[in-house]
Parts: structure tokens; C-alpha cells; sequence
């Protein structure tokens, strides 16, 4: 059996089984999990599918590594004890800052981005309210913001290795705020931080002294130093676009990659070109074997000499997951051609894995190690399978490069889809293309430049000029294809049962085809065998009867097999992609800081987002020096990831409320990534940035724009309809022209959402920032509704409460007159203007109004079921 013949290779897979248990599953319900996988063994065991030895070995090891996982994780707890409190303090809803001085060692590379300096710091010290705290081992993320320009040259003085004190605020990481997103402090907590500690002004920072010679940090500090000071000789030798991205494709460096063209790159699943990883290190074993045989170096020696090298290459580029993988798996590749025992590539990276896990089992949720595995893995199995499948009449440059790309990126796309949510139709052939012309050719020759620039500067300029050419043409084409629309698709965020299931029918499949092949083969070859064999012993008549006759190799079982796993693997393709869309009605509102952002799902696939946050700026436009690299834009950040990983390809309305910015700000990057069919707007005109460039995008995008106003009603399905309340038809704009209206809360949209009918039927009221004077007219107009025999609701179930909860809006007679059973509160977690105002708290409670808050409760959904309005928050204290 496969299982017994590759028991190491066995026992990594039940490794990793026994680690998704642990973080999935509480102990105890591993347990009883295993136990009822070991009650089937004896039905294997009958049917010789799994010896029942085998099974309990692979159950054994299972539980082994989910319990070395839970210990491992409990034993992972920060020793500042104001973070362990602040975890588990259920009554903790606002962020707490403990201020004091922390002294330790610089323990990363320090990244300077516009006004921002970070890096981690590994604490000796903690100084706070006079207690003095010595953990053994703390590592704390370290946040410096500048305050004047003359600090830049104060911040180049910190430096990986430097002993230093800084004063500052210590807080706990922020946590996700809305469902499904990306979790920064299990992030950072994986990376062993449970802290991020604040600090304004470089004055803040002393360095004390240099760390010990003996110190990690300080021979790492130097390989640091090693690596900016070629990436000085980069910049020497290359345009500033182009030594960026020398850098990060030979040293690491991205911090200052050009960000249009990382996005590009991004969007063309060209990612992994720019991380270290296991393509990097194959180039530079194999660069340094043909060195060492042109210098005519004894085999086994040359192979001495590169396992040396290798960890002085993992070093010098980062140490990344991803590379430590390459680096170990090439070391053991080599140990095995240097001995003579290397049989199986399967084995060696299983081994590999085994190493890593027990070393850092939080590796295994890291997606550049996920990804690096699948995909070596991916390749040494499904690469033989692929290329039986090409014509052997093909080159075999030719069947080994559409091999290695086609697998590479069937392995991959799982988990591309899983943490990034979105696949190019592009990818492959881009890959194709470039990946071969970038590893054998930009990046040795980038390799030789940046060595031979230490030696003699004028030849270095010579082959620079080379690698320009071929970088100008490598910028070009990416660019171009990035352009393209409509070749990025967009899929939800899947469970792991899918992904398991979709690498099983992608062997299954790989498998068949290729036995397929091999089939017609054997049998081309046996009759042409036995035909040659016996040529010289058939006479020139002989009866029919005596000729041999060939037995058909039966084709059917594999025929059959290929049809079951084509269908299955296509339909399970197809509810994957279609696994985001809600079977009843959602309405979100998401937390987006200070700002509102509304998403309306329907049953019926229809997707509708109202606002989308945005930040207010006050005062002069930043100086040049503040600027950093890719700001913070909370459309960009939080909304879109947000909505491609819920499967939103399509909005069938982005509706602006008004034109302030934390409203309308965020859905410039809305209508850029997201086809939308209809603007719809308040009917006035805000002369700002914000606008101009919405309006200028919807109008690129042909997106219709459309002005609602009083009356105005869209049945959007047979069980969704949305009516508007405000601004009446003589506040708004005629349908020639617009009105430039600069103060834009009073003309906010007022929408009526109403979901269902009879029993089930809910209604939602969205006020955007309308304040008393609205709410008082709107009032007015419901008496004349009354006596016009078409009154309001009676009642309404939820409230968007009007401008963040101020104190200018939600006055008593508003909130008398509808009454809200639960009164949703968007604003932005420690905000300047004090929202929500405590007497708006105070006049909802007076009539029982449920009040969520999106800055303490996170993301509030609403599902309209059958039997009336369902609701969850992000933080909820049961939950938690």
C-alpha cells in the first residue's frame, strides 16, 4: 500500500489533520472525533481499504499533534499582565492604554513609511504606574509617529540589534470588527505578539547601547546592514522603479516597492515572483553548482560547499516561512545526491514539514507556508501525472514548463481563493511567459550585478543596462494586462471541507488521465512487440484462424472514473463559486470606523451597498515627508476585501446618502473593483475631491447616476422595497442641473427598507445624518400622510440612528413617534466628536430600544427569516 511504503509522508498529513482538529475543535470533541474514526477501521479493514494497524498508527499520530497543538498554544501567553487581563475581561469594550517606558532590543527590520516608523522590539523592561515588569521574552510591536520632519534623521539611527527605551501607550492589537475578516491579533499572535505599543515623537526613543557580539539580534542587525547596503547598490545602478523591484526580487526588500506595480503583479498572481521562496533558492543552488564545476570542484565537495551556502542564503533574504521550507529541503536534497540515499522528493518534504510543525506549530496557519507546501508538494506529484497527458512528440522544455505552470496553478487555487478571494484569467499564461524569462534570466544576471558591482563598477552598469531593458519590458506587459477588465474573478471565502475535497478529485482526476494514457500506450506498444517478434515466423499465407489475436485492454472502469471525477470536481467548482450568496435577506451594518456603510444581500441575489465610510481631513493638505506609501483608505482596506469575501461580484445600486466624506469616501474603491449597475445620490452637488472622483469613475465605469427624492420607491424583489422619505423634490436639484449644496446633512437620503410581507415583515429606517429640522418636517409630513389615508409605519424595528448618534439629531418626539425596537449606532471606535451623545443613549432607552453600537459591538446583521428578524453582532459577549 501507498501508506505503508510512505510512512513519513503518511504521518505529515495525519500531522496536519491533527492540527486543523485543534484549531477548529475543543480538545475534548477531538477526542471523541477520533474514537468515532476508529470505530469505522474494522468496516476498512474488512474491505482492505486501511489496515486497522495503519489506522490506528494515523489516529495515534493525530492526536499527538492536536494535543502538542493545544499545548503549545496555552503555553503561548504574554507575561505583561495587563494584556492577559485585558483578554478576558468580558466588560472591556472600549481600548485600554497603559502608558509607561519599555526597554529592549530591536528584534526586526525597522520600516520607515511616511510619518510612520515600526519595527519589534523585544522587551527586557516595562515600567507602569511605578510597578516595574522583566518578562523573559516578550516580543511588542512598536508604532513611531513622527511629529517633525527633522526626526527622519533621528530614525535612522534605529537599527536591528540597537538597545533602546521608548515611551508610549501599550495596547492590545485591534481585533476584527466585522464578520469573516482578516484577524490582526490572531495574526500578530501567531507571530508571538500580544502587543502594540504606541509612541509620538522621536524624542521618545533613546538608544541606550549596542547589543552583545554573542546576541542573535546583533549578528542578524549585521546581515540587516548587509542587506540595505545593497540594496544602496541598487539604487545606484537602477531607476528608483526598478532598483524597488531588484530589490525585493533578490534581496526581500519590498517595503519600498513601487505600489502600483506590486498591485499588478497582485492582480496577475505573479506574487510569489517578488516573495523568497523555493524558485529563488533553486536558482541560487544551481548558479552556484555551475560556478563550482566551472571551477572544476570535485562533485561532492561542490555539493559540501552549496549546503553551506544555503543557510547563509535563507539568512541574508529574511528567513521566511517559505524559504526556511526551500532551504531545508534543498539542504536534505543535497545530504541525499552527496550520499547517494535520495529516492524520494515526497519524503523530503514531508520530513521537512514534520521539522517546522514541531519547531513552530503556528506555522501551519501562516499562508505563505501553506501555500509553499501545496504547491512543492503539488508539483512533485502532479507534475509526472500531467506531462503522460501532453503528446510525446512535444519538447520536453516545452511539456516541463506548461507542466510546472498548469499545476502550480491548480495546486494554488484553493488557497489563493481562500485568503485573497479572487483568481486572473490571465494568471497562466502570464506565468508561463514571464516566470521562466524572470527566474533564468532578470534574476541571475540581477544576481551577477548586484556581485559584480562590489568588484568593478563600470562592468556592473554594462549588464544593468541589460536587466533595464528586460525589466522595461517585463514592467510594460504587466502593466498593460493589468488594465484589462473583466479578467479578475471574484469567489467567497470556502470552508476547508471544500478545499480537502477539491485536491482529492484534482488527484483523482490527475490520476486517471494519466493511467488513461499510459493504457493506450501499453497497448500500442504490446501489439507492436508481439507483431515484430513474430514477423519472421509468419509465412506468406497462413488461415485467418492462425493469425494472434490481441486481447483489448478494458478502458471502461477509467472512462467511468474520469466522467465521475470531471462531474464532481465541476460541481463542486460551480457551488463553490456560487457558496457566498445568502438564502435569505442580510442587512449589515458594517463598522467602518467613523462613518456609515450599509450592505443589503436579498435572497434573490440582488446586492445593494448604502455608503461606504470614509475619512474626514481637516486643515492643509500633509506635508510631502508624511506621505506614506500606501495610506490607509478604508474602501480600499476594509469594504471591497470585505465584499469579495462574500462573494459580491455585482452591485446592483451603490446608493451616497449625501456627500460628506466618511459616506461617500470610501466608494471610489467600491466602483473601481466592483461592477456596479446604478450611482444613486441625494440630487445635490458637494464641490470636493471626494465627489469629483466619484463621479469621474462612474462615469469611465458607464455607471448610470440617478437622483432620488421624496416619493421616489424601488421594488428591488418581490419581498425587498425601499421608499424615500427626504429630501423633498424642492430641496433637491432640477433634472438639468444640480445645486451646489455645501453643507450636506440636511439633504441626506432618508430610506424606508421594508423586507417581507405579513407576519414577517420588518422595516428598517436609514437617516443618514438628517438632523432636527429634518426630523421634525419629516414628523409634519407624516400628519398629512395620516389624514391622506397613507400613513407611516406604525412602528419601525430598526433605526439607523441619524448623524453617528449626535446630540443635533434623535430628538425625543422622533424617537416617541416610531419607537424602535433595536437602534443601530454607527460611529468610530474613541472618536473626537464624543458619538454617540449620551442624551441620545438616554432618549432611546426611555422607550426600551435595543441600542448596538458598531464601535463596541463590531459588525450588526440583521437576516429576515420566516419567523420575523434574526440578529448577530461581531463582539459578542456570549460568544466570547
Amino acid at each position: 500500500m501507498t501508506i505503508e511504503r510512505r510512512p513519513i509522508v503518511t504521518a505529515a498529513c495525519c500531522w496536519v489533520f491533527g492540527i486543523y482538529f485543534a484549531i477548529t475543535m475543543a480538545f475534548m470533541d477531538i477526542v471523541w472525533s477520533l474514537i468515532g474514526l476508529g470505530l469505522l477501521l474494522p468496516l476498512l479493514d474488512r474491505f482492505r481499504w486501511l489496515s486497522w494497524r495503519i489506522g490506528c498508527l494515523c489516529l495515534l499520530v493525530m492526536l499527538v499533534s492536536a494535543s502538542y497543538y493545544c499545548w503549545y498554544d496555552n503555553r503561548q501567553l504574554s507575561e505583561l499582565p495587563m494584556l492577559v487581563d485585558s483578554l478576558h475581561d468580558d466588560r472591556q469594550r472600549v481600548e485600554e492604554a497603559w502608558s509607561g517606558t519599555m526597554k529592549g532590543t530591536i528584534a526586526s527590520e525597522v520600516v520607515r513609511d511616511g510619518d510612520r516608523v515600526q519595527f519589534r522590539l523585544r522587551v527586557r523592561s516595562f515600567s507602569h504606574n511605578q510597578n516595574r515588569i522583566e518578562p523573559a521574552s516578550e516580543l511588542v510591536f512598536v508604532q513611531i509617529k513622527l511629529l517633525e520632519e527633522v526626526e527622519l534623521q533621528n530614525s535612522t539611527l534605529w537599527k536591528r540589534g540597537a538597545n533602546i527605551s521608548v515611551e508610549g501607550e501599550l495596547k492590545l492589537p485591534s481585533d476584527a470588527d466585522n464578520f469573516g475578516v482578516f484577524e490582526y491579533r490572531n495574526y500578530l499572535r501567531h507571530q508571538h505578539i500580544y502587543g502594540v505599543f504606541h509612541v509620538k515623537g522621536a524624542q521618545s526613543v533613546q538608544i541606550n547601547n549596542s547589543a552583545d557580539t554573542m546576541d542573535w539580534e546583533w549578528w542578524m542587525g549585521a546581515v540587516e546592514q548587509l542587506r540595505l547596503h545593497s540594496a544602496s547598490q541598487f539604487d545606484a545602478l537602477f531607476p528608483v522603479e526598478q532598483s524597488s523591484y531588484m530589490q525585493g526580487l533578490i534581496l526581500g526588500l519590498r517595503s519600498d516597492l513601487d505600489l502600483e506595480l506590486e498591485r499588478s503583479f497582485s492582480q496577475l498572481g505573479l506574487t510569489h515572483v517578488l516573495a523568497i521562496s523555493g524558485l529563488h533558492v533553486a536558482v541560487f543552488v544551481g548558479g552556484c553548482l555551475y560556478l563550482l564545476r566551472w571551477l572544476r570542484l570535485p562533485r561532492e565537495s561542490a555539493l559540501t560547499v552549496v549546503i553551506g551556502l544555503i543557510p547563509l542564503y535563507v539568512l541574508f533574504t529574511g528567513a521566511s516561512p517559505s524559504i526556511l521550507r526551500a532551504g531545508f529541503m534543498s539542504i536534505l536534497v543535497l545530504i541525499g545526491l552527496r550520499q547517494g540515499w535520495l529516492r524520494d522528493g515526497l519524503h523530503i518534504l514531508s520530513a521537512v514539514l514534520l521539522m517546522m510543525l514541531l519547531w513552530n506549530p503556528y506555522y501551519a496557519v501562516d499562508v505563505s507556508f501553506q501555500l509553499s507546501f501545496a504547491v512543492t508538494a503539488g508539483l512533485i506529484i502532479g507534475v509526472p501525472l500531467f506531462t503522460r497527458l501532453l503528446p510525446a512528440s512535444w519538447p520536453a522544455w516545452l511539456t516541463s514548463s506548461l507542466g510546472v505552470s498548469i499545476v502550480a496553478q491548480a495546486v494554488s487555487f484553493p488557497l489563493t481563493i481562500y485568503y485573497f478571494n479572487q483568481v486572473s484569467l490571465l494568471s497562466l499564461g502570464v506565468n508561463v511567459v514571464l516566470v521562466p524569462f524572470i527566474s533564468l534570466v532578470i534574476l541571475p544576471l540581477g544576481t551577477i550585478v548586484l556581485l559584480v558591482s562590489y568588484l568593478y563598477m563600470p562592468l556592473a552598469e554594462g549588464l544593468a543596462a541589460i536587466v533595464r531593458i528586460g525589466n522595461d519590458w517585463t514592467f510594460a506587459l504587466v502593466h498593460y494586462l493589468a488594465q484589462w477588465e473583466g479578467t479578475s474573478v471574484i469567489w467567497p471565502k470556502l470552508s476547508a471541507a471544500w478545499i480537502v475535497g477539491y485536491y482529492v478529485l484534482l488527484f483523482v482526476l490527475l490520476k486517471l488521465g494519466a493511467s488513461l494514457r499510459q493504457s493506450h500506450t501499453y497497448c500500442n506498444d504490446s501489439a507492436q512487440h508481439r507483431l515484430v517478434e513474430n514477423e519472421n515466423l509468419i509465412p506468406d499465407t497462413m488461415p485467418l484462424a492462425n493469425f494472434i489475436v490481441l486481447q483489448p485492454v478494458s478502458r471502461r472502469p477509467i472512462y467511468v472514473g474520469l466522467v465521475c471525477s470531471i462531474s464532481l470536481l465541476s460541481s463542486l467548482l460551480y457551488t463553490g463559486y456560487h457558496a457566498g450568496r445568502p438564502e435569505e435577506t442580510v442587512v449589515s451594518f458594517l463598522n467602518v470606523g467613523q462613518g456609515d456603510s450599509i450592505l443589503l444581500r436579498t435572497a434573490s441575489g440582488r446586492n445593494i451597498l448604502i455608503d461606504g465610510g470614509g475619512e474626514i481631513k481637516f486643515g492643509k493638505a500633509k506635508e510631502a515627508w508624511k506621505q506614506r506609501r500606501d495610506p490607509y483608505e478604508v474602501g480600499e482596506k476594509r469594504i471591497v476585501p470585505l465584499l469579495k469575501q462574500r462573494g459580491v461580484r455585482h452591485l446592483d445600486a451603490v446608493v451616497v446618502t449625501h456627500g460628506d466624506a466618511d459616506h461617500a469616501g470610501g466608494l471610489r474603491a467600491v466602483l473601481k473593483h466592483i461592477p456596479a449597475d446604478r450611482l444613486v445620490m441625494n440630487g445635490t452637488w458637494k464641490s470636493s475631491s471626494v465627489m469629483r472622483e466619484l463621479y469621474s469613475i462612474a462615469l469611465e465605469r458607464h455607471i448610470s447616476i440617478i437622483g432620488w427624492k421624496t416619493g421616489t420607491s424601488w421594488q428591488v424583489d418581490r419581498d425587498t422595497r425601499i421608499d424615500v422619505w427626504h429630501p423633498s423634490s424642492s430641496d433637491t436639484a432640477s433634472s438639468t442641473q444640480l445645486d451646489v449644496e455645501e453643507e450636506q446633512n440636511e439633504f441626506s437620503l432618508v430610506l424606508l427598507l421594508t423586507l417581507g410581507e405579513g407576519k414577517s415583515k420588518s422595516t428598517f429606517l436609514l437617516t443618514g445624518d438628517i438632523g432636527a429640522d429634518e426630523e421634525m418636517i419629516l414628523l409634519m409630513n407624516d400628519k398629512e400622510r395620516e389624514q391622506q389615508g397613507s400613513p407611516y409605519p406604525e412602528r419601525i424595528d430598526v433605526l439607523k440612528v441619524a448623524h453617528h448618534g449626535s446630540r443635533s439629531s434623535t430628538i425625543p418626539e422622533w424617537v416617541d413617534r416610531w419607537k424602535p425596537r433595536t437602534s443601530v449606532i454607527s460611529a468610530g471606535k474613541n472618536n473626537l466628536y464624543g458619538h454617540p451623545h449620551p442624551q441620545v443613549l438616554r432618549e432611546l432607552a426611555r422607550v426600551d430600544s435595543v441600542i448596538f453600537r458598531t464601535d463596541l459591538h463590531g459588525e450588526v446583521q440583521y437576516k429576515s427569516t420566516k419567523e420575523g428578524l434574526k440578529m448577530r453582532m461581531k463582539r459578542d459577549r456570549i460568544a466570547q
